[in-house]
């Protein structure tokens, strides 16, 4: 008989805080993280998903020491753009930049952002299921001063 899973709602630092306590108290086979897609971007021609890359790094025990990015990770790309007189306004690391580009391959070869993230939080070892709110595109997006503003 299997055990029933446990279901974590995840969105930015904290959520990705709260998936990591949870892993501890009732383990990987269990748990399940639904992560916050509504803030993913096309930069740099890579597909970034912060928060599922977040929560990834967290169960994967890769995560930085300020919480967010992998740990021991460099930032020569973003140097080489800002040299290139390219204005670097998303500061996304070398090892992450790999990850949102080969998300961006397999996107356009239409594999599902499901798939692709479970592809990917399987290579770093990540010790739970972590899996995107949607497939299907959804951003956040302010109305304000009679206009939308991306988030």
């Amino acid at each position: 008989m299997t055990s029933p899973s446990i279901v974590v709602l995840a969105g930015g630092t904290g959520g990705a805080k709260l998936a990591r306590g949870m892993l501890d108290v009732v383990g990987g086979e269990q748990l399940v993280v639904i992560a916050n897609t509504a803030d993913d971007i096309e930069i740099y021609g890579g597909y970034v998903s912060p928060d599922p890359d977040l929560v990834t790094f967290w169960l994967a025990d890769l995560i930085d020491a300020r919480g967010w990015g992998l740990a021991g990770d460099t930032f020569q790309v973003m140097d080489g753009l800002r040299v290139l007189g390219r204005e670097v306004w998303f500061n996304l690391g070398d090892r992450d930049l790999a990850i949102a580009l080969e998300r961006a391959r397999q996107l356009q070869a239409g594999v599902r952002l499901t798939d692709a993230q479970a592809m990917i939080a399987g290579a770093l070892g990540a010790k739970a299921k972590v899996l995107p709110m949607s497939d299907d595109p959804v951003r956040t997006i302010v109305h304000a001063g009679g206009r939308p503003w991306p988030f």
